[in-house]
């Protein structure tokens, strides 16, 4: 088959496209905004507690990375779903621990103010939850402020 220079373009095209799509799979978490090193850990460090918290039923962990006045919200059987921090981990205290892994998305940080894409997978890999972070730095400290979620099937 004798390949034309606008087909064999066409195709070097494609593979750049496919090549660039898989690489975009791959990437570390967009880091965007302000932040400090400094900031960034002590984001992540927030983040950590927060899953920690979760995997282990642990709440002590949760009120480190949550403000006492967060709010939690999701869709629940296409309803919407809200819940206060102290019913959610009177929640989560009672539930059996399941391992989550985290995977961090974006963090974008605006001096006191951050928003993370949060992954969160099971332990056989399978995608369970994104949360959707609102954080604030209150007094130097870095709080989960708000956290919307999707849970998946």
């Amino acid at each position: 088959m004798i390949m034309t220079r606008h087909t064999a373009l066409f195709s070097l095209l494609l593979f750049l496209l496919a090549s660039s799509s898989a690489h975009a799979q791959r990437r570390p978490p967009a880091i965007e905004g302000t932040a400090t090193a400094r900031e960034r850990a002590a984001i992540i460090s927030v983040l950590t507690d927060y899953v920690e918290g979760i995997s282990s039923s642990d709440t002590l962990a949760l009120r480190r990375a949550f403000h006492p006045a967060a709010r939690l919200q999701g869709m629940r059987e296409g309803v919407y779903y809200e819940r206060s921090l102290p019913t959610w981990t009177a929640a989560i205290a009672l539930r059996k621990p399941s391992p989550l892994r985290m995977a961090i998305r974006s963090i974008d940080v605006t001096q006191t103010a951050a928003a993370v894409r949060l992954d969160l997978f099971a332990e056989d890999g399978t995608l369970a939850y994104t949360d959707y972070l609102s954080l604030l730095q209150e007094a130097g400290r870095w709080y989960i402020v708000n956290k919307i979620y999707h849970t998946h099937d």
